[in-house]
């Protein structure tokens, strides 16, 4: 299983479920299409600076529950596919989808289309793009996804 790194404040909110579109600059490998992929929150903020509390704000939550973990494995998630996104349609997965611009004129809308959050975080050191997690950090997460189906 393959894991794909989010820098917070958006990794929170993927696992929360609020945001269903992630952008990119490339589009998503096929393969990765229906599969389970491991969301890792990384270590770094997004570059941008912006906080739960705005995208709160933007989304028009009245509060977040984001808890800003780093450098963890936070939830299960299956693309459901992608699209460019064009500069024209501004609607486009408002609030969360970027349009392009003269910095950056491709931009790719990831669809999201399930997650499964984990009770708890799973510890792990991420990559850029997809990545392969150690066996023990799969070994961690499987554990959580097999108690989730004997309990419920």
């Amino acid at each position: 299983m393959k894991a794909l790194t989010v820098r917070q404040p958006y990794a929170d909110a993927i696992a929360s479920g609020a945001k269903p579109i992630e952008n990119r600059s490339k589009p998503l490998p096929v393969k990765y299409i229906g599969v389970p992929v491991l969301l890792h929150a990384g270590a770094a903020h997004h570059a941008s600076g912006i906080t739960a509390v705005d995208l709160a704000r933007i989304t028009g939550a009245r509060t977040h529950t984001w808890p800003d973990t780093r450098s963890a494995i936070l939830a299960v998630i299956r693309f459901g596919g992608f699209h460019l996104a064009d500069s024209n349609a501004h609607w486009c997965c408002r609030p969360w989808g970027q349009v392009p611009t003269r910095v950056q004129p491709e931009v790719w809308h990831w669809e999201i289309r399930e997650v499964t959050c984990l009770a708890e975080p799973v510890p792990a050191s991420g990559a850029l793009g997809f990545w392969t997690p150690d066996d023990d950090v799969l070994a961690a997460v499987q554990r959580q996804i097999d108690l989730e189906r004997t309990t419920t």
